[in-house]
């Protein structure tokens, strides 16, 4: 069976309501295999933030249980306890790319279905940082 697609989304605006425009880097921390298929930690995932804010992509869930039969009989992911490592790269006003935040963020097969689609919203999964 193949890993469950899932689809991130999100929009990002600028502090002056503007919609905010770069890139967002999703990594893996570990080698990720399912039979046949092989996700690796050295090919990110890029994807640009569209020109009205949104972000749109997908990425294979981390906990899926598509992939493979433990001893047990139970099913699970291979390795377990990957993550990806998110980086957002933001422009500023003269487009140049400007460092964001760079954070850790589970995929899980079990989001939700909009459209028939399972879906999250990046921005429940970003931390919340205390000043």
């Amino acid at each position: 069976m193949s890993y469950t697609q899932v689809k991130i989304v999100h929009q990002f605006l600028s502090i002056d309501g503007t919609y905010g425009t770069g890139t967002v880097a999703f990594r893996l921390s570990a080698t990720m295999t399912n039979g046949g298929q092989t996700y690796t930690p050295e090919i990110p995932l890029e994807a640009t933030i569209g020109p009205s804010g949104t972000l749109s992509c997908f990425l294979p869930a981390n906990d899926d249980g598509n992939l493979v039969t433990s001893p047990s009989g139970a099913l699970q992911t291979t390795p377990s306890g990957t993550y990806y490592v998110v980086s957002i790269l933001l422009d500023d006003s003269n487009a140049v790319q400007i460092s964001g935040d760079v954070f850790s963020i589970v995929v899980t097969s079990a989001a939700p279905l909009v459209d028939g689609v399972p879906t999250l919203d990046l921005g429940t999964l970003m931390p919340l940082n205390s000043a």
